[in-house]
């Protein structure tokens, strides 16, 4: 089982002077630390997630960090007047303390740990951490205030040479070892497992089913995922493209077979090792180059064989599976192990050269990089849970916002909506202008959440409708919406992948990026049901 510790710092805590010659801030070289630690232990199970590319701006709070906040087991705090200032690492905590609540606040205590760069009063720190001794990176003496400390971290410095930091360093690793090793042995982590065993992939358990509603679906990443992905062993031509594919898929926590570190076997089980794999998984990745891969005892080229079976299973898929299975394969048109780089290949050809091509079959040519974005957004939707989320509370409703040429989707989206017992309330457009716009400032006023959708509207409608939404006050609400959803829905554009990809953040919660989606399973609604319930804890 991985264990992820979530890194909660400020930015200017990690900032170096202009003067000095080190390579990397102290909580750079903090994590390097640990990180060292941990694998001179042999501890790859362990990981550290730190957001390295953070905006503070007011209440954007990014939906990735939110992802990787409920997807980690332990957070550890570089506690300082910095991040006392932000409201952003205050909610860092918040939102932590609130996924793991379930467990009672001495365990929620218990899987925050913290160190201080310089000097900190207990009245200064955070009431969740009142009574834990943290790992202070600094001594000061008795009676002194604060900037007289003894730093033993130097910012100036090339190579550090103070002891005192690497061996309170080493003090933090084993700490958080010895609490990783605690959490995985425990009940509630050994019900879920992200990575699957490449014997027996079908052994992955669920979750325990003790935990609360809220818990479950909004607030923990051990619900359990109705599939996992099998990316199929690549020819030697691909396996950079296969590192790169494996590193983006780990790093989210999505559950891959086989394992990256087991092969096909090369003797005749290879077709029923296949199989095996392949049986429980939401769909299969193939990286196709130009070669054709080894070939097992008895059987066609690795990379055909694995094209083959994925096709079979494909084809046995019955009506009641949601989403059917398929196969997503990339076979890239600019390929630098042609004879020819510069030559362009039909990524439908090169799929025909090593199988056949089925109609349920994803096929891109993009380059490496957008390849990973359509397959990471492509995971998600493929692997999410497909239960109904519980509803949030009764007599909940949704304003269904949208524009005149966007009935029919909006329509489709409301009774969905209604599936999942959500009342969802539709703009008028017949009638006077005054009283369309005066029900419609109704429906901002009184409606729980809005969901705007998004098919053939223009750009420009998206925004200016998202900016009334982040000034909910002087729509004479009390309270800000439970949710404000943007459904992007078909036919996909350029500028609808710009806003997909930054959006507006302090006006719109949650972004659905359905585009390539014709169809609209109530399963694909079910982010708008958890980011209520977030809201509502």
């Amino acid at each position: 089982m991985a264990i992820q510790i979530f890194i909660s710092y400020a930015r200017e805590d990690d900032r170096l002077p202009t003067d000095s010659k080190a390579k990397r801030g102290f909580v750079s070289h903090l994590c390097g630390e640990i990180s060292y630690e941990f694998s001179q232990r042999g501890r790859s199970q362990v990981r550290i997630w730190r957001d390295t590319v953070r905006i503070e701006r007011g209440d954007d709070f990014d939906k990735h960090i939110r992802e990787n906040l409920r997807a980690s087991d332990i957070l550890l705090i570089v506690l300082s007047n910095n991040w006392i200032a932000s409201e952003w690492c205050k909610r860092e905590l918040d939102v932590f303390a609130k996924c793991w609540q379930h467990e009672g606040m001495d365990r929620v205590r218990k899987r925050v740990l913290f160190v201080t760069k310089h000097f900190m009063s207990r009245q200064a720190i955070p009431a969740l951490l009142n009574n834990k001794e943290g790992f202070e990176f600094s001594v000061i003496e008795e009676g002194a205030g604060a900037g007289s400390e003894d730093d033993f971290f130097d910012p100036r410095a090339e190579t550090q040479t103070d002891r005192r930091y690497f061996d309170r360093a080493r003090d933090l690793a084993r700490r958080l070892l010895r609490l990783a090793q605690e959490l995985s042995s425990s009940a509630e982590v050994e019900s879920y497992s992200p990575v699957v065993s490449a014997a027996n992939p079908a052994s992955d358990r669920a979750p325990s089913s003790s935990s609360s509603a809220v818990t479950a679906s909004a607030c923990s990443t051990r619900q359990a995922l109705t599939h996992y992905v099998y990316l199929a062993k690549p020819a030697a031509d691909m396996r950079e493209a296969y590192c790169r594919v494996i590193a983006e898929l780990q790093g989210r926590d999505i559950r891959i077979v086989p394992d990256p570190n087991v092969e096909v076997p090369h003797d005749a089980t290879a077709a029923a090792v296949v199989d095996e794999w392949i049986a429980g998984a939401a769909f299969s990745v193939h990286l196709l180059g130009d070669k054709l891969g080894y070939a097992p005892e008895d059987a066609p080229h690795i990379v055909p064989l694995q094209l083959a079976h994925a096709a079979a299973r494909a084809a046995a898929t019955t009506p009641a599976e949601e989403p059917p299975f398929h196969r997503l394969v990339w076979a890239p048109r600019v390929f630098a192990g042609l004879a020819d780089p510069a030559a362009e290949r039909d990524p439908l050809a090169v799929l025909e050269r090593f199988d056949g091509h089925l109609s349920t079959d994803k096929v891109e040519g993009d380059d490496l990089s957008r390849f990973v974005d359509f397959l990471v957004q492509h995971t998600a939707r493929a692997t999410a849970p497909t239960e109904r989320p519980e509803r949030i509370e009764a007599e909940t409703r949704y304003y269904v916002y949208h524009r005149e040429e966007d009935t029919d989707y909006a329509c489709a989206v409301s009774q969905r909506l209604q599936e999942l017992e959500i009342d969802a309330v539709l703009p008028a457009f017949e009638g006077d202008p005054g009283e369309i716009n005066a029900l419609h400032r109704e429906n901002l006023r009184e409606c729980d959440g809005v969901v705007l959708c998004w098919a053939n509207a223009p750009e420009v409608w998206v925004r200016a409708t998202a900016r009334e939404l982040g000034r909910w006050r002087e729509l004479g609400r009390k309270e800000n919406f439970a949710v404000r959803g943007l459904i992007a829905a078909p036919p996909p554009g350029k500028r609808k992948q710009v806003i997909i990809k930054v959006p507006p953040r302090n006006e719109i919660d949650v972004v659905l990026d359905l585009t390539d989606r014709d169809d609209l399973p109530p399963e694909a609604l079910n982010p708008l049901i958890i980011a209520n319930r977030e809201r509502a804890l």
